[in-house]
């Protein structure tokens, strides 16, 4: 069990590798933070392309304490953008509220290809954002502009 004290600050500025090698839980000796740190890790090591891959982030299972993580950590809304838009994706299964979860997945994975110019990212944003509701022109235009 996690104290809930323990909070993890991420740099705002890591993406891809730099973000994975931030996520090491061998850089700690402290367990609380080694299992915020592993859990960290798992969730930037899913993949959000492939849908077949065995780490695929659709298929990401999330326990009530690694949900508990998430929020005490407040993930959802970090500085770091990848990590606020894979635990937008993950979260949105759990929330009651799917639909501003997916949003706020969609626009900061496309904030991070803004970033990054990795494709991967535009293409997670438009898959993601499967509320017909959510497909507006704002968003749309968004997109135009990319």
């Amino acid at each position: 069990m996690v104290q809930k004290n323990s909070i993890i600050e991420i740099p705002a500025n890591l993406h891809c590798k730099e973000l994975l090698y931030f996520s090491n839980p061998n850089k700690t000796e402290d367990h609380n933070k080694k299992c915020i740190i592993t859990l960290l890790q798992k969730i930037c090591l899913s993949n959000i392309l492939d849908s077949n891959a065995a780490k695929n982030i659709d298929k990401l299972q999330l326990t009530e304490e690694e949900r508990s993580i998430i929020s005490t950590n407040n993930w959802e809304n970090s500085l770091n953008i990848e990590v606020a838009a894979r635990c937008n994706d993950l979260m949105r299964r759990y929330s009651i509220d799917k639909r501003n979860n997916t949003r706020k997945a969609s626009d900061a994975y496309l904030d991070v290809y803004q970033q990054t110019k990795d494709v991967k990212y535009l293409i997670r944003s438009v898959s993601v954002r499967n509320i017909k509701p959510l497909n507006d022109k704002t968003f749309l235009d968004k997109l135009k502009l990319k």
